[in-house]
């Protein structure tokens, strides 16, 4: 079994490649999307460096140095983890290509379906491993894992072990592929372009409804943290929020209450108190 490994190089990708090389399963090569525009280093580039590892790093995926670095090798498909490009039919049509996807298809389209997730405050949490074509996330779908990720409230914890559970489902979708000579295949009557689209979220997505109970507050607002610093209005006021601490939480009130308290403790420190709870705000 060969493979080029294919991926933006941040968490979600050097995560599935530690796992990969962990297991001994190794790409023939690996391939990594970088602008130079982030000021971050490029963990998946750290990862092939440290364990000797082929790679080649692409700018984007319409030039034709991307079909030659993919062309000019003989494998058995290539494998995604985050990309920023839309791979389109003469990249596609050089050998299998199969993403790995943050979101349950085909309910949960496109790259941001943990913001959403987070947002509506769900617990189950899933990946999916599908073959690609022209279409956003509408192959056909290989393997599904979900997990309940109720225990992790610190976004940066929760996003390792939301990407850990995709690397350990890439394992598995891998080692059937040795054993079977072919992916595996998921069955379902579901119309493989059917689900909501979920698109890139705005400024406004990251206001806090000060009505929901702390607890929904509480795990919004900490998880959130990985995408950008929500915020909330203190006398027409936007304040950016770094973190929550749940100071009261009372079991059985879910529901919401538009009669909440707010009261600034100090300059950095303001108190939500409603009928579920009482929640300290670090802004």
């Amino acid at each position: 079994m060969k493979f080029i490994f294919l991926g933006r190089g941040g968490l979600l990708t050097s995560i599935v490649l530690k796992e990969l090389i962990e297991n001994q399963i190794l790409p023939t090569k690996v391939i990594i999307e970088d602008d130079g525009k982030s000021p971050y280093p490029n963990l998946t580039k750290k990862l092939c460096i440290d364990n000797n590892l082929e790679h080649q790093i692409l700018s984007e995926f319409k030039s034709v140095k991307a079909k030659e670095a993919i062309s000019g090798l003989a494998i058995d498909f290539v494998l995604v983890a985050s990309l920023g490009s839309i791979l389109k039919s003469e990249l596609l049509s050089i050998a299998p290509f199969f993403n790995v996807h943050m979101g349950v298809l085909p309910d949960y389209r496109g790259a941001l379906t943990n913001f959403w997730k987070i947002k509506n405050g769900d617990e189950v949490y899933g990946v999916t491993i599908h073959k690609m074509d022209e279409k956003i996330d509408a192959g056909d779908i290989c393997m599904i894992e979900e997990r309940n990720f109720d225990h992790i409230v610190s976004g940066f914890h929760f996003f390792r072990e939301n990407y850990r559970m995709a690397a350990e489902t890439v394992i598995k979708f891998l080692k059937y592929y040795q054993n079977n000579n072919h992916p595996p295949e998921v069955h379902t009557d579901k119309d493989k372009s059917a689900g909501k689209y979920y698109p890139k979220f705005q400024e406004q997505d990251l206001l806090i409804d000060l009505s929901k109970s702390v607890a929904f507050n509480y795990k919004f607002i900490n998880r959130i943290q990985f995408y950008g610093n929500p915020h909330i209005l203190v006398e027409h006021e936007k304040c950016r929020i770094k973190n929550a601490n749940l100071l009261l939480h009372h079991q059985t009130e879910t529901t919401d209450d538009p009669h909440y308290e707010i009261k600034r403790i100090s300059e950095y420190s303001v108190i939500i108190k409603n009928k579920s709870g009482v929640l300290e705000l670090k802004l």
